[in-house]
C-alpha cells in the first residue's frame, strides 16, 4: 500500500503542478516583481503567513516582515516608504476597490502549498 501511494504521488503531483500551477508561487511573485521590490521596502501578511512568503521576500527585502489584518492593508500601505503586503487573491479582489493609488503593482500567481497539500492563489502588491 505505501508503494503503490508513493507512486501516485510521484506521478499526480508533478501533474497537478506542471498544470502552470508553481511550486513557490511567493518565489515566482518575487520574481516578477524584480526591481519594485528593494531592500528599503516594508513587507506584510495577511490571510497567508506561511515562512516560504517570508523566506522568498527577505531575498529581496531586508525585514522580516509582519502579520497584519484585513482592515489593516490600506493604512499600512499608506505609510510613506516603499510597502507590500501579500494575501489570497480572493481577499485583495475584496478590497481591490478601495486602492487609493494607481501605481500599485499588482501580481498574482496560482500555486500548490506542499505544507496544507492544497492549491492557492497569491496576490503580491507593490507601492514603489
Amino acid at each position: 500500500t505505501g508503494i503503490a501511494l508513493a507512486l501516485l504521488a510521484a506521478i499526480l503531483i508533478p501533474v497537478a503542478i506542471a498544470g502552470q500551477v508553481s511550486p513557490s508561487p511567493a518565489g515566482e511573485l518575487v520574481r516578477d516583481a524584480g526591481d519594485t521590490l528593494t531592500p528599503e521596502t516594508e513587507f506584510a501578511l495577511v490571510d497567508f503567513q506561511e515562512p516560504n512568503a517570508i523566506w522568498e521576500m527577505r531575498g529581496a527585502v531586508k525585514g522580516y516582515g509582519k502579520a497584519i489584518s484585513e482592515t489593516d492593508i490600506l493604512s499600512f500601505m499608506d505609510q510613506p516608504g516603499p510597502h507590500a503586503i501579500v494575501l489570497s487573491t480572493s481577499l485583495w479582489e475584496k478590497v481591490i476597490y478601495n486602492i487609493p493609488s494607481p501605481d500599485w503593482h499588482v501580481l498574482t500567481a496560482r500555486g500548490f502549498n506542499a505544507a496544507k497539500g492544497s492549491f492557492i492563489d497569491l496576490t503580491l502588491v507593490v507601492k514603489p
